[in-house]
């Protein structure tokens, strides 16, 4: 999901397609353990409008090697947890148990909830590598 800073950007082109920038909370699990705890990780991502989606892909370069996630829709995959390499998921920072049940039952279904609010304050309390909001990022 956008975190709400004064930093984000939409826009349409002339063709009526919708564009948006900005600081993206990502919802994680590692591709090969679906079953591990849930991160998060903030970045930089551009997002563009396909079909009725919005789609980008936000990029995490860890040692001169870049890893591409493809996303879409709250939190990286429509509202649910999106599966990443696990170099990518190490970076993240454990969600706290209370923000978990509140994305439980949130009630986003494709989008962000009630929890919204919540998961916006604590994103932007991450600090790098976790995050690439705050002074100082990279």
């Amino acid at each position: 999901m956008f975190l709400i800073t004064n930093q984000q950007r939409r826009w349409y082109n002339r063709d009526g397609s919708q564009h948006a920038s900005g600081y993206f909370l990502v919802l994680m699990t590692p591709e090969d353990d679906h079953k591990a705890s849930f991160r998060g990780l903030v970045r930089s991502v551009r997002l563009h409008q396909c079909g009725h989606f919005m789609m980008g892909t936000l990029v995490v370069r860890i040692k001169g090697k870049s890893y591409e996630v493809p996303r879409s829709g709250a939190y990286g995959a429509d509202g649910l947890i999106r599966g990443v390499p696990r170099p990518v998921y190490e970076r993240g920072v454990e969600l706290p148990p209370e923000l978990r049940e509140a994305w439980n039952l949130g009630g986003g279904h494709n989008s962000a909830g009630s929890e919204a609010a919540d998961m916006d304050e604590w994103a932007k309390t991450l600090v790098y590598p976790a995050s690439t909001y705050k002074q100082g990022k990279r």
